[in-house]
């Protein structure tokens, strides 16, 4: 142990033990590390020295200017490429959704230009089937006339009747 302290046990307890330590004060002939020491002598500056330490301070200025400066265009640099990866997703976006607007637009025109052959379609059936309903009745009605002018022995409306059947068939 160190010369200047003291160590006295203490009863011991159930917890463990406990020391009591006492610190003397320095006695005037301690050790060399205790002494106050002068202040360091001052030695003569010169103009040189001083330059010297004044291109020392400025290179360090310069230095951490520099420093900072590259920093700063980092951060820049960082900015630029965050707002350019913005920009390109928002591109993108824009591209897919005006994709995705083309391809909708065509599927309804695909969707209307179907229903309105359909339509077409039921209304050329309609058209046919009225068409033939009045061939029929126009047929009807020829043949009752030239049975009718058959049996009136009338000539001309027997020419007349078989030439427009003729011409609808």
């Amino acid at each position: 142990m160190r010369s200047n302290m003291e160590v006295k046990p203490i009863n011991k307890r159930a917890s463990g033990q406990a020391f009591e330590v006492i610190l003397k004060p320095p006695s005037p002939v301690s050790d060399v590390a205790h002494s106050i020491t002068s202040p360091p002598k001052k030695r003569d500056v010169s103009l040189e020295d001083i330059q010297k330490k004044l291109e020392a301070a400025e290179n360090r200025r310069r230095s951490q200017e520099a420093q900072v400066l590259k920093v700063l265009a980092e951060k820049r640099e960082h900015e630029r490429d965050v707002l350019l990866k913005a920009m390109e997703e928002n591109s993108n976006f824009s591209k897919m959704a005006e994709d995705k607007l083309i391809l909708k637009m065509e599927q309804n025109q695909e969707n209307r230009e179907a229903h309105r052959a359909a339509m077409m379609e039921r209304l050329l059936e309609k058209v046919s089937k009225t068409v033939r309903l009045n061939k029929l009745l126009v047929v009807k009605m020829i043949e009752m006339n030239i049975g009718y002018a058959m049996n009136m022995h009338c000539l001309e409306t027997y020419f007349i009747a078989n030439i427009v059947y003729f011409l609808l068939f």
